[in-house]
């Protein structure tokens, strides 16, 4: 075998009408080294019905037939395997005919009078052939690159833009939630303070949806807690039945002793809300989503499979009556970026809900036939029941005697509901909208001030440089950071000089708290 024949067989596929030429081909790449099983065929009708069981690696073809055109069996063969070599091989080429053929897809033409070139011609097109392909592979490779690359720009795009929301949001929710409190003070009727109490109830929860979408958002993790299945699935499920189409019912299954897990929150509702949205997106239709948990035990045997420790694992199972998952797809659906929904999907939901349940000590697994739905199963490790906390008893706020704060904010409404609740309990309050205008107040009466509190993300002038120009006039002046973030403020310099941090949308008790604390340190 010469060195560049391939090391496996070749499969030929040789259109040809004259059997002793179709014996010369034969015989002639076998007697030159060449391994390869060759079909011959005569005909056109021969030649298509070989071409469509697609077993052939190359191509040789006769260039006039009587009762075919090499031409034509040319442009067949393009058509049902574009990819396979075609090589004529005649004694009747003229120049103008070799050229169209070469335009018309042929790889190469040798004429009969020199048969001996023939061998080489293959082995050089199979080489070819290997080298297209895996061209063609790498260009796909790059396509599917790119595609992932603009796929992670929109998500930072959607990131940022969360973001933003999450911030005017959590501005937003500072006057409601600080108001609520303000007006259960007073004396109302009882029907008043219920409606109250379910008000800030609910401003309380969507100041923690805002958190864990900002989490979600910029990649934030917040401390593992205890994670009850009940009060989880009611959640969700609760969530399903309001946001998701009514032609899809949401059945819960769960037992109460269902075991606790120590999970991140906002994490584990990441993973259901995925799940939930997969199942509604397979029921166009409409159908039944049931959300179950049920205690599970992985033997010692069970848990080596899967590299985990054996023990007691809640199962929280997600499953549909939809179209079901195809066999040939089952075992992607879990790579990143892979998407059955085209381009409404993006590929990533399935394998970062995979992430997470690893990351918790668990694994996921799934069950699914076309047509008979899907059913999605994370296990995850039980923790020991842990008893309940009791309610705290009801905090006396502090009061102030009269020292001044300035609150710096570009939001008016924060600003009003901050001074009556600082002013409710004893303190002088000034008010600046941004921090060029807090600066300008500030410098009016600097050592009459006791406590500056300024948010930090405002136009033009942020909390930053607010705090380093007022501490430019005042260094020893006490400067409490507001922030929706978490994380920006961890990000700031080490030396920035605040002296506390107070998170949006903050209580008027968190509130007052921080501001006694900073107050009252080295003396007030």
């Amino acid at each position: 075998m010469s060195a560049d024949s391939p090391k496996f067989r070749v499969r030929v596929l040789h259109l040809e009408d004259n059997e002793n030429d179709q014996i010369l081909v034969r015989e002639m790449l076998r007697d030159q080294g060449l391994e390869c099983d060759v079909t011959a065929v005569k005909s056109g009708s021969e030649f298509e019905s070989e071409l469509k069981q697609g077993a052939s690696d190359v191509i040789i073809s006769d260039f006039s037939l009587p009762s075919y055109d090499g031409l034509a069996a040319l442009k067949v063969a393009r058509k049902l395997c574009p990819q396979t070599p075609f090589i004529f091989f005649s004694g009747t080429i003229g120049e103008e005919a070799a050229v169209e053929m070469l335009k018309n897809g042929a790889w190469d033409y040798l004429l009969k009078a020199r048969p001996r070139r023939l061998a080489a011609a293959v082995s050089n097109a199979m080489r070819r052939a290997r080298e297209r392909a895996e061209l063609d592979r790498l260009q796909q490779d790059l396509r599917q690159l790119h595609e992932q690359f603009l796929r992670a720009q929109r998500l930072e795009s959607l990131g940022a833009l969360v973001g933003g929301i999450a911030h005017d949001l959590n501005n937003a929710l500072v006057p409601i939630i600080v108001g609520l409190e303000i007006l259960k003070i007073e004396k109302l009727p009882p029907e008043t303070q219920g409606m109250l109490n379910t008000m800030e109830a609910s401003a309380r929860r969507s100041a923690e949806m805002v958190r864990q979408m900002l989490l979600f958002a910029r990649g934030g993790e917040s401390g593992k807690t205890v994670v009850h299945p009940v009060q989880l699935l009611g959640e969700m499920s609760r969530m399903v039945t309001e946001i998701f189409p009514k032609n899809i019912q949401c059945r819960t299954q769960f037992d109460r002793s269902a075991w606790p897990v120590l999970a991140i929150p906002t994490q584990l509702h990441q993973v259901l809300l995925n799940l939930c949205v997969n199942a509604r997106d397979a029921m166009p239709a409409g159908g039944t989503l049931t959300l179950s948990a049920e205690n599970t035990t992985l033997t010692a045997e069970a848990a080596a499979l899967r590299a985990l420790g054996p023990g007691k694992y809640l199962r929280i199972t997600v499953a549909d009556t939809g179209t079901g998952i195809p066999a040939d797809l089952a075992e992607k659906i879990f790579e990143p970026f892979f998407s059955t929904k085209g381009d409404k999907g993006t590929g990533l939901g399935l394998s970062t809900s995979l992430d997470i349940v690893r990351g918790h000590g668990g694994f996921m697994t799934v069950r699914s036939r076309p047509g008979e739905g899907a059913r999605f199963e994370v296990h995850l490790p039980a923790c020991e029941q842990v008893p309940e906390t009791p309610a705290p008893a009801k905090t006396i706020l502090p009061a102030g005697h009269g020292e001044r704060i300035l609150v710096i904010d570009d939001e008016e409404s924060v600003l009003a509901i901050t001074r009556a609740a600082l002013e409710n309990c004893g303190y002088k309050v000034q008010t600046a909208v941004g921090g060029a205008e807090g600066v300008r107040v500030f410098s009016q009466q600097p050592h009459e001030t006791h406590l500056v509190i300024t948010d930090l993300a405002m136009p033009f002038f942020d909390g930053r440089a607010t705090i380093n120009a007022l501490r430019n006039i005042r260094p020893d002046l006490k400067i409490v950071l507001s922030s929706g973030s978490e994380r920006e403020v961890a990000e700031l310099p080490p030396d920035l000089p605040i002296a506390g941090f107070i998170l949006k949308p903050f209580t008027s008790e968190n509130l007052l708290q921080m501001v006694h604390r900073v107050i009252s340190a080295n003396g007030g």
